[in-house]
């Protein structure tokens, strides 16, 4: 018997106007009705898949989200976090210099807005209506980001983005286990 249904929700669960279909709720709520436990999976942040677990009724049937990529696994029914993963803030500033220069523009969360270090790409304008959230532009990231992160977001020309990638890994798994990190 099938006792969990984990699913994405952009490009899987939700229609192209990143919608839930009234067939689809209707399904969703009867199987957990049966004693099916629902999980919604996003790198979306918890607020913003907040709507379509109350669409689907998961405090009422004892579901989870699963927010940030991984970052932040939610208990509906507690209405709590009931497993967590976030960048500190003092690895933010490490962050931000390893991701410098005019073709990057990094992204964080604070409050209601998406939090953008300089001027907004397309893709930072994309992230906020997604999340159906503001921008917050600002020329200091470091100041503005007053939180840990569960998750940051660096846009910018793909090819250049997959480098980036591959260079923050090494730079970043190195520092980690030199502990170079580390709070002082």
């Amino acid at each position: 018997m099938i006792r969990f249904l984990a699913t994405d929700l952009d490009g899987t669960l939700l229609t192209s106007g990143k919608a839930i279909t009234p067939y689809t709720q209707r399904v969703l709520i009867e199987a957990q009705q049966k004693g099916l436990t629902v999980i919604l999976a996003s790198g979306r942040p918890l607020y913003s898949i907040l709507p379509f677990a109350e669409q689907l009724e998961l405090k009422q049937y004892r579901g989870f989200i699963i927010s940030f990529n991984g970052g932040l696994v939610w208990d509906c029914a507690k209405g709590k976090a009931i497993s967590e993963q976030s960048i500190p803030l003092h690895v933010i500033p490490h962050l931000v210099a390893a991701v410098k220069g005019d073709d990057f523009h990094i992204h964080g969360y604070k409050g209601n807005s998406i939090v953008v270090q300089g001027q907004p790409d397309e893709w930072s304008h994309y992230i906020a209506r997604a999340n159906k959230k503001p921008l917050l532009e600002t020329e200091d990231f470091i100041s503005t980001i007053t939180e840990p992160q569960h998750k940051c977001i660096v846009t910018g020309p793909p090819r250049k983005l997959w480098h980036l990638e591959r260079r923050l890994k090494r730079q970043f798994e190195a520092a980690l286990l030199t502990s170079s990190l580390k709070k002082q």
